[in-house]
């Protein structure tokens, strides 16, 4: 499971965008993670769900491993619709992949959905944007946890 990152406006992977899907892409090859699910819709005209799936083909891993997910703008939107995408299957247990700084806030919101976050792979982020991203995540975090809180208890069933 790789969470997006921003598009450019041209429609190139941003850095983090290509270096996460360096991350997945050596898991597929080491045999770790069979399928790829590559979500993110992003509000660039090429969802970034697209971006990392014409990464992954380059990079040799076929069609048939990866799984696109290409409507949610949100790591909480990431959460609810990988969850339903996976629902079918059968599927809860994931590895995910995403950078450091926003380990914290994508497993939590990945177990709020249902998901069973099994493993975690960041990617290495240089010093700079670390520490703007680290920075962006104490205020989104508890923001997210909120809504996903609220999501979940207007869920029917639940």
């Amino acid at each position: 499971m790789v969470l997006g990152a921003r598009v450019r406006p041209d429609g190139r992977a941003s850095a983090a965008l290509e270096r996460r899907m360096r991350v997945a892409v050596s898991l597929y090859q080491a045999g770790l993670a069979p399928l790829l699910v590559l979500s993110g819709g992003g509000r660039q005209a090429v969802p970034e769900a697209e971006v990392m799936r014409d990464l992954a083909l380059a990079a040799g891993v076929p069609e048939s491993a990866l799984m696109l997910e290409s409507r949610s703008l949100t790591t909480l939107e990431n959460a609810t619709e990988t969850a339903r995408l996976l629902a079918p299957g059968g599927r809860v247990a994931i590895a995910l992949v995403t950078d450091g700084y926003h380990v914290l806030r994508a497993r939590l919101l990945f177990g709020i959905a249902g998901l069973n976050v099994v493993a975690v792979h960041t990617a290495k982020v240089p010093m700079r944007p670390r520490l703007a991203m680290g920075a962006a995540e104490c205020v989104k975090l508890p923001v997210n946890l909120m809504r996903a809180l609220l999501f979940r208890l207007r869920r029917p069933g639940k």
